[in-house]
């Protein structure tokens, strides 16, 4: 048989049909590996010579189907005994040789879609791709490297690969966790990925490959509630992701060809859902840093305004993740390295550069904030109520327990601990105080810019903020309120709410935000509860910031001025209502500071 041509191979198909027969496979259970009986060595020994044949041709589609229920049981037990069985091929007898193999016999096999399906429903298939494919990838051979690639990408980029029993599979062939599979998923991109130039077509594809088949295993990336990284992209992520996927992407954004654009819109939506889902202030700037602002403003040609990864990019990622300082900065750069195609004439001319525009505007204003931040110490008033006092942070001093309470003096700190309440409620700080303790990864820096940016805003929308607390009063005489400063979508929006009441309410709950709220109350309107809600790693979080003043005049003018007005809030004259606000803010007597 060895030296029969395809042609007579072709005829020799009931031979090989025979020596298949799924029947007369050893039981895997009972199969002697110390003492094999003669007969079953003969079995065994024809067997793999005619699968070692078969591989040398190929089958016509209309019986590949046919053959494929005797070739499969063999291929798995050669697989599990290849050390013990009599005749191996030299090409099987390592492990990388015999996966590559059966990979590809697999690819030839499945060269129509109805054989393709019938494997990726066979189980043990998907485990024995998976297996197969870290040896893929070092694959120095030309000829070889592109046809594993190949057949990885009809098994990956396959929705069958989606299976729960198919994507276990995958998992146990990894190696056995999601952190060996996306050892593998970035080692496949690293490696088709060229050094320094373009992709070619094969490469394109085989790529596209990878952007499918990450959403199938966690299908939580398009997936558009707020939601906590799944471990899968977190050990993406861990198995720099970021890297390899902007470097495809540059890659990418230079290949001149359709697909190559449309396979780079697709990368860039996946890579925005993951960095979505990461910590901003650490993945987006690394991102960033990589050139992938660059990539994505050189393509500009290729995309409309309402382009989904223009959208998700320029809308979606990049404003609300202006709140993280490193973003800001990381930001700055990219924007003044690809300054060069945005302040082209025919860029600007485009119905894309309005979006652009919109987030280099975002930008400066938050560099405005970051640059005056540093002309002033940061300032803290002393949480003992009935004092008050502010002075610059370091002169304070830090309740050792929670971290989050400042004091001037040990007498103002014993008094908030036996009758501010803080006794109580010490322990009970840990998630909505913008501390170190509580930083989520945050520096003291970025907690700083918060805190600015926060401020910065109360004072540019302050208004505004009155406008609505002179509502709030009005519609729920008594009841504390919240200023909200809303930066999921980027540019702030300010909304005041019930301190107590339902929206955020999973969040803002317990004995640390009841004490917060209980302060605020104490205050007789020097403290102003203002929150900042964000995003964190794919889930929504809240930071209460209050705002302190030295005087109480300001909330003592809104409430006459609430009192005053109709209930029905509708009817008020808006106009009206702003002026007596404003002239409050006019009259404000000097002496009057604020921190937050």
């Amino acid at each position: 048989m060895s030296k029969a041509s395809a042609e007579e191979c072709l005829l020799l198909l009931p031979v090989y049909f025979a020596n298949l027969d799924s029947a007369r496979v050893p039981d895997q259970d009972t199969f002697d590996t110390e003492a094999t009986q003669p007969e079953v060595q003969d079995q065994v020994w024809m067997a793999v010579q005619s699968l070692a044949m078969i591989h040398t041709f190929r089958i016509p589609t209309d019986i590949s189907r046919f053959i494929w229920p005797h070739v499969w049981p063999w291929m798995q037990f050669i697989a599990l005994y290849r050390d013990y069985l009599p005749d191996i091929p030299p090409y099987w007898q390592s492990d990388s040789g015999l996966r590559l193999r059966f990979l590809m016999f697999l690819g030839d096999l499945g060269d129509d879609t109805e054989m393709q399906n019938l494997m990726c429903s066979t189980p043990g298939v998907y485990y024995m791709v998976a297996k197969a494919w870290p040896h893929v990838v070092p694959t120095r051979e030309s000829e070889k490297r592109g046809d594993g690639f190949n057949d990885l990408y009809r098994f990956l980029a396959n929705e069958r690969a989606g299976n729960p029993a198919n994507l276990a599979e995958i998992v146990d062939g990894a190696g056995g966790t999601l952190e060996d599979l996306a050892i593998l998923v970035v080692s496949y991109i690293d490696a088709l990925v060229p050094q320094d130039g373009a992709m070619d077509p094969a490469e394109v594809l085989f790529f596209s490959a990878i952007l499918e088949f990450i959403p199938i295993v966690d299908p939580q990336l398009t997936d558009d509630t707020y939601s906590p990284m799944s471990v899968f992209t977190t050990s993406l992520l861990s198995q720099s992701i970021v890297r390899a996927l902007a470097s495809a992407i540059r890659a990418l954004s230079i290949t001149a060809t359709q697909k190559a654009m449309t396979v780079l819109h697709q990368a860039f939506v996946l890579f925005g859902l993951i960095l979505r889902k990461s910590v901003g202030s650490r993945h987006i700037p690394e991102a960033l840093n990589h050139g992938v602002l660059y990539a994505l403003a050189s393509s500009w040609e290729s995309s409309k305004p309402d382009s989904i990864h223009l959208t998700l990019w320029l809308t979606m990622l990049l404003p609300p993740a202006l709140v993280y300082l490193p973003v800001v900065g990381a930001l700055d750069r990219a924007l003044a390295n690809v300054a060069d195609i945005i302040d082209g004439e025919a860029f600007k001319a485009s119905p894309t550069h309005k979006l652009w525009d919109t987030l280099i505007t975002l930008t400066n204003e938050r560099l405005a904030v970051y640059y005056h931040l540093g002309k002033h110490p940061p300032m803290r008033a002393c949480d003992n109520g009935s004092c008050s006092k502010m002075a610059v942070k370091t002169v304070l001093k830090r309740c050792r327990g929670c971290q989050s309470v400042y004091y001037c003096s040990r007498t103002c700190q014993s008094r908030d601990w036996h009758e501010g309440g803080h006794r109580a409620a010490c322990s009970s700080y840990g998630t909505l105080s913008l501390t170190a303790q509580n930083d989520r990864g945050l520096t003291t820096r970025d907690r700083s810019f918060l805190r600015a940016l926060v401020h910065h805003e109360s004072h540019r929308l302050r208004l505004s903020i009155l406008f609505q607390q002179t509502q709030h009063m009005r519609m729920f005489p008594g009841a504390e309120s919240l200023v909200l400063y809303d930066y999921t979508w980027g540019p702030v929006k300010i909304k005041v709410l019930r301190a107590r009441g339902e929206v955020l309410q999973n969040i803002l709950n317990g004995a640390e935000w009841e004490d917060i709220v209980a302060r605020v109350a104490r205050s007789g309107g020097c403290v102003r509860l203002d929150v900042v809600l964000m995003r964190w790693a794919g889930v929504l979080h809240c930071w209460a910031i209050p705002l302190r003043r030295n005087s109480s005049v300001l909330y003592e003018g809104v409430q006459q001025i609430a009192r005053k007005l109709p209930a029905d809030v509708k009817t008020w004259d808006v106009s009206s209502v702003l002026g007596r606000l404003q002239a409050l803010i006019d009259d404000e007597p000097n002496g009057i500071v604020e921190v937050h």
